[in-house]
């Protein structure tokens, strides 16, 4: 609309300086102010020039008008969620509890179903908000989802891509999200996808695909990291060489294995009736430097420790625990007995934890809380689901913020006994854990404790008002949880 900038521009310099070009004024609107009384002056010619161009640009202009083509929603293959499950679902946006909605989309997904179509809208659009729910939410809004997806760029993440179309052009995070998803089901696809890409990466994103690598890790990604050795990148290299300390078979490992082997020995001593069976370390002068390449120190940075226990310690760390039976020709209990009998050798229980979490050895860790006389909480996540509760509700009360950093990282809801221990630890630290820890762990606690809740209250009166609070409301999330589990 020329015309009204031209007015515009008049009252910014002043009708003194310059009036209205009304040869840029639509006709109607040019004649209406073509015979006007010469006698009046130019601010009043102006300000009614102005009002009426005004009144005439609010009422005379039509809506652009764009033509929209697309076909019909495909029909949907899988049914509707039934009503109890909507309401729920409704209950959980209105109340905006992130967690349960991740819950109750698995539940929907799980059972084959997909929400009512005036919720697949609200839902697309959360789920450009929570990157983490998009695969679920797409998967729940059905065929309707794509659908919408084509008409709003923002929720195209609901598309069915491939997965080639989705690593070749989706964003960094659906790259991560499908290479992640690749990694735990065929390990071997996700390498190859990340080898054909390798090149074109950063430095940066080099680095967030290879801390994916760390989940199934094995044998046949040897080849591909240990070409990572020759990379550019310091922080590229170095870890890559970090995922090859976890491959026994790798040539890293073997190096330090073979140190270990020569650092290590068996010795028996004949004493009258009986033989002494003890470890004797000692690093030999012919030890290959190239240990030192890879990264063990060769100076002692711990108290009462000397350089070349500090070497046979890292190296400890750095072997699977499958090389002291090879080595001794002994089994674990007896091995685990020797070592406790030994002045180095209890120093080597730690470092020979760690290359049981390192190797994930469940066979040893089992042998080690069985017949070590110091129980280490690390092992707890290689036993088996019985042994990990026997052993957490023993040891609950002596290492409590350790074994609740362990079952919140399970993917099973907690037993009731273990549930009980954790809600009444809760309980007596109300301020530590707050309402967004039972939010975002909701999944797991065990909806049969909803009706206990009150019998954890702590005796600390300094801590009940802010218990009280955090009670209802994980009251509020198990209700809700209760009535998921009920309407699928």
């Amino acid at each position: 609309m020329k015309f009204w900038d031209s007015i515009i521009d008049t009252a910014m310099i002043g009708t003194s300086r310059r009036q209205p070009d009304t040869g840029l004024f639509p006709t109607d609107l040019a004649a209406h102010f073509k015979d006007q009384n010469e006698t009046k002056d130019q601010e009043e010619l102006f300000l009614q020039l102005a009002a009426f161009a005004s009144s005439y640009r609010k009422s005379g202009i039509l809506p652009p008008k764009q033509e929209i083509n697309f076909s019909p929603a495909a029909t949907e293959e899988n049914k509707y969620c039934p009503s109890e499950a909507t309401s729920v679902l409704r209950d959980i946006l209105s109340e905006e509890k992130k967690s349960l909605l991740a819950y109750w989309l698995k539940n929907c997904h799980r059972s084959n179903q997909i929400v009512k179509p005036d919720l697949v809208p609200v839902l697309l659009e959360l789920g450009t908000k929570h990157p983490r729910l998009k695969s679920v939410i797409a998967a729940c809004c059905g065929k309707r989802g794509v659908w919408l997806a084509a008409l709003n760029p923002e929720w195209q993440y609901s598309q069915n891509q491939s997965d080639e179309e989705i690593w070749d052009t989706g964003t960094p995070e659906q790259r991560r999200d499908l290479l992640t998803e690749k990694r735990s089901i065929e390990p071997d696809k996700a390498r190859e996808m990340l080898q054909q890409i390798w090149q074109q990466e950063d430095a940066n994103q080099k680095m967030i695909f290879l801390e994916i690598l760390h989940k199934n890790i094995g044998d046949n990604d040897t080849a591909f990291l240990e070409s990572l050795l020759n990379e550019k990148s310091k922080k590229v290299k170095e870890s890559g060489l970090q995922l090859l300390k976890r491959i026994p078979t790798s040539a890293v490992v073997q190096s330090f294995e073979n140190a270990l082997a020569s650092a290590v020995q068996l010795k028996k001593e004949k004493r009258l009736v009986f033989t002494k069976t003890s470890l004797h370390y000692q690093l030999p002068d012919s030890i290959h430097d190239k240990i030192y390449q890879l990264g063990i120190d060769k100076l002692s940075n711990i108290k009462d420790l000397s350089d070349e226990q500090f070497v046979i310690i890292q190296l400890t760390e750095l072997v699977p625990v499958s090389f002291w039976e090879k080595h001794l020709a002994m089994g674990p209990p007896e091995i685990i007995d020797l070592m406790q009998k030994d002045e180095l050798g209890k120093k080597l229980l730690p470092p020979l934890v760690k290359a049981i979490t390192r190797f994930h050895d469940s066979k040893w860790a089992e042998h080690f809380t069985k017949h070590s006389s110091v129980f280490f909480i690390d092992l707890i996540p290689l036993l088996n689901s019985e042994e990990q509760e026997r052993h957490t509700i023993r040891h609950f009360d002596e290492f409590p913020e350790s074994m609740i950093m362990h079952q919140i990282s399970r993917e099973t809801e907690w037993s009731l006994p273990v549930a009980r221990k954790i809600i009444r630890h809760t309980a007596a630290n109300p301020h530590q854990f707050t309402r967004d820890f039972f939010s975002r762990n909701i999944a797991m606690i065990p909806t049969a404790l909803s009706g206990e809740l009150s019998g954890f209250d702590p005796k600390d009166v300094m801590q009940l008002g802010q218990w009280t609070r955090n009670r209802d409301y994980l009251s509020q999330l198990l209700k809700l949880k209760a009535q998921t589990n009920k309407a699928f």
